[in-house]
């Protein structure tokens, strides 16, 4: 019996040793690991899914080669493998966009060295569509496959496949006029930067092409130096100001057998946008909206090409601003009934519209995201929306008669899903705020039938990572803010740790949901972060979407005033809390968050000691008209707003602690911005950090990325350890 208690406690000290031992052997994320892409990966590679292809089939690209994968049994087809054709033609070819691939699966297009050509899938043969010095842009094939669209030098073309004859459907481009092709503020604010600068789109029935005509006579525009040879190179684009004209715009139809065209334009003394035409299954009528240059009216119509005339179907007005119905906001149903998602009651909601008027089938304090298939069989609309959480996201469907609602996701989270062409099956990419993404196959009843892929890898489990928490709390004024924290590992209780709160602010622009915060791979660089002892938070505040358009609208022409009282109260909550040092928290954003980053350390310096700014807007007078207007007015009609937003107003409150950022081409916020405004600051004697990066733009390149992730901890750390990151890290 004593040798069995003396076994016993022998084991239990090498149990108890050789779990201390583990603990202690467990790693840490490296330098390497977070800033230059080395070592060891904590995650597994997606699979590259282009999109759905029909039914129940759809389109993967595994390095050089194209493969359609039956949903349900997971078998391959391949459809065509680069690699021999690259070899043979000497040239890289890349296959990014579903688009690329012709409907009928024949045909894949590339632009190489500026020019288009066209690869037969089954041929394994290359065509020039195009020999120009002058690039094409958006090659986009007709329904039929039969024939390619495309824009050059302002000017919409088609390229007949079968008779190799290149139609030239408008002559009038030039760097003023653009046919299919967006204007700069088009392009970022309202058909948006997926668009690639794509104005126009194809009839069903491939006959005709319906595009937008935009006329910058009479624009101003902005002028930037990049570096190129020894003078460097002027780049000069028309950017519109805030108060300052915009492109003026019609949308054109033209039939391509006789180059007939027939435009559908607005009063062109009223300023306007014209933008998201949506085809009639029949080709022979069009939706449309047009907004009113204040933002404060959308009216969609539908245009019969027969009768030239159109029609109202849907309007909205609000006194603040309302919203294009972008993308699946409105969707076509087969009887030209309409779903529509709007924001009317204050939430975004669906309607069904037809001439009868308009029902609504959603209601309640929440959110939809976006209408992802309506099912012509059941009456069913299925769609996404943050319904049960504010940062859950989740599939529902909703019947058109019945209005009864029914959960079809499973698992708390975020779901970004996808249907394939007929309803059958959908893709349900799957994330939660410490779950890796996964891939799911669901049936159309929301049924998981398989897991496709899972990016979670064993090799996490040798790392002593910590782990993102949501919470919230409640303002003053008993709003409820949502906050994400990740806390360092094995915390000292006896030690009070520094705070970097990360933001971006602005209207119905959400940060905080259930996902796992990964966006562009920084999570690896977050978790080296706490690793030196720093506490990270992100935050949103109550315009951002958790509210709905009614929590938006407190913002109007008072842009920086409400988030950055709700951001000053999480500040207030978080210096409650045992481990954070009061005196050390300071505050990061890109973009609209570092214009909230400078805002801050001007104005709340008393709960931001420290603040890291990117590309930040400054003045909004000189930020974009169409943005900037839509909640701020021109600056004619709201000079005191303008002026009550401006970080330059506020230079006089300056005391320290800030470093700002911009890319020397950045063609969205101007590096006007952070100049004008380091000019004033200069002035002040005060400290301040500035780093310009030369030839990057708003978004930095990978390279840059990496870089200034660096240079924004190191920044931190001095800030708040008073040693940079180049020296505990051993660099």
């Amino acid at each position: 019996m004593r040798f069995l208690k003396t076994l016993l406690i022998v084991l239990i000290i090498v149990s108890l040793t050789g779990n201390i031992l583990y603990s202690e052997e467990k790693l840490k994320i490296s330098y390497e690991q977070a800033f230059e892409f080395k070592g060891e990966k904590l995650l597994n590679p997606l699979p590259d899914i282009l999109g759905w292809m029909d039914d129940t089939r759809y389109l993967l690209k595994e390095a050089k080669t194209l493969y359609l994968v039956d949903a349900k049994s997971g078998e391959k087809e391949t459809l065509v493998d680069l690699t021999p054709i690259e070899k043979l033609v000497g040239k890289e070819l890349e296959v990014d966009f579903i688009s690329q691939v012709s409907p009928d699966l024949s045909r894949i297009d590339f632009i190489i060295d500026d020019n288009i050509y066209l690869l037969g899938i089954k041929s394994g043969k290359l065509e020039a569509v195009t020999d120009s010095e002058n690039r094409p842009h958006n090659p986009t094939f007709s329904p039929d496959s039969k024939k390619l669209a495309y824009t050059e030098e302002g000017n919409l073309v088609v390229y007949d496949i079968e008779a190799k004859e290149t139609l030239l459907l408008t002559n009038d481009g030039s760097g003023t006029i653009l046919n299919g092709y967006c204007s700069w503020i088009y392009y970022e604010e309202i058909y948006g930067r997926l668009s690639y600068y794509k104005a126009f789109f194809w009839s069903p029935d491939s006959k005709k092409i319906i595009y937008n005509r935009f006329d910058q006579t009479g624009m101003e525009q902005f002028t930037l130096v990049a570096l190129e040879g020894d003078y460097g190179r002027l780049e000069q684009t028309y950017y519109p100001k805030a108060g300052y004209a915009v492109p003026k715009t019609e949308l054109r139809i033209v039939e391509i057998e006789t180059g007939n065209t027939v435009s559908i334009a607005h009063n062109p003394a009223e300023d306007h946008y014209l933008a998201f035409p949506v085809w009639t299954k029949d080709s022979e009528e069009v939706y449309y909206q047009w907004m009113a240059r204040d933002q404060k009216k959308l009216v969609v119509y539908k245009y019969n090409i027969a009768e030239d005339a159109r029609y109202h179907i849907w309007r909205e007005e609000r006194d603040t601003w309302v919203d294009f119905l972008y993308d699946s906001d409105l969707t076509l149903l087969d009887d030209e009934r309409l779903i529509v998602r709007s924001a009317k009651t204050g939430w975004h909601h669906l309607y069904l519209v037809s001439e009868e008027g308009a029902t609504q089938l959603t209601d309640g304090a929440w959110q939809v995201d976006s209408v992802q298939y309506v099912s012509p069989e059941t009456g069913d609309v299925f769609f996404t929306a943050y319904k049960e959480d504010s940062a859950e996201h989740d599939l529902y469907k909703v019947n058109i008669e019945s209005k009864a609602i029914t959960k079809l996701s499973n698992g708390k989270g975020y779901h970004d899903v996808s249907f394939s062409d007929g309803g059958s099956y959908i893709l349900d990419t799957f994330e939660a705020l410490n779950t890796p993404k996964k891939i799911l196959l669901l049936d159309s009843r929301g049924i998981i039938l398989k897991t496709v892929a899972d990016e979670y890898s064993n090799a996490v489990e040798k790392y002593n990572l910590a782990s993102f928490e949501i919470r919230k709390m409640k303002t003053a004024d008993g709003t409820e803010l949502p906050f994400i924290i990740l806390l360092p590992k094995d915390m000292d209780p006896a030690k009070k740790y520094p705070v970097i709160m990360r933001v971006y602010g602005g209207p119905e622009a959400k940060s905080i949901t259930n996902s796992f915060m990964n966006v562009r791979d920084q999570r690896v660089v977050w978790l080296y972060t706490a690793q030196q002892g720093i506490i990270q938070v992100w935050a949103d505040h109550r315009g951002s979407g958790h509210h709905g358009k009614a929590g938006a609208e407190k913002m109007y022409k008072k842009l920086s005033e409400v988030e950055l009282a709700d951001y000053a109260e999480i500040a207030k909550h978080l210096k409650t809390l045992p481990y954070v040092d009061p005196d050390r928290i300071g505050i990061n954003g890109g973009s609209y968050g570092g214009y909230i980053a400078v805002m801050a350390i001007l104005l709340k310096y008393d709960q931001f000691k420290f603040a890291s700014a990117i590309a930040p807007v400054t003045d909004w007078r000189w930020y974009d008209a169409t943005y900037t207007e839509r909640y701020m007015d021109t600056p004619a009609n709201a000079e005191d707003a303008y002026k009550n937003t401006s970080a330059l107003t506020y230079i006089d409150k300056y005391v320290k602690g800030l470093r700002i950022i911009h890319g020397i081409i950045d063609d969205n916020v101007h590096p006007q911005h952070t100049l004008e405004f380091v000019n004033k600051l200069m002035k002040t004697g005060k400290q301040f950090e500035m780093l310009i990066y030369p030839d990057q733009r708003h978004v930095f390149n990978k390279a840059a990325r990496r870089l200034e992730r660096r240079n924004e901890l190191d920044y931190f750390m001095r800030m708040f350890f008073g040693k940079s990151l180049f020296e505990a890290a051993g660099k």
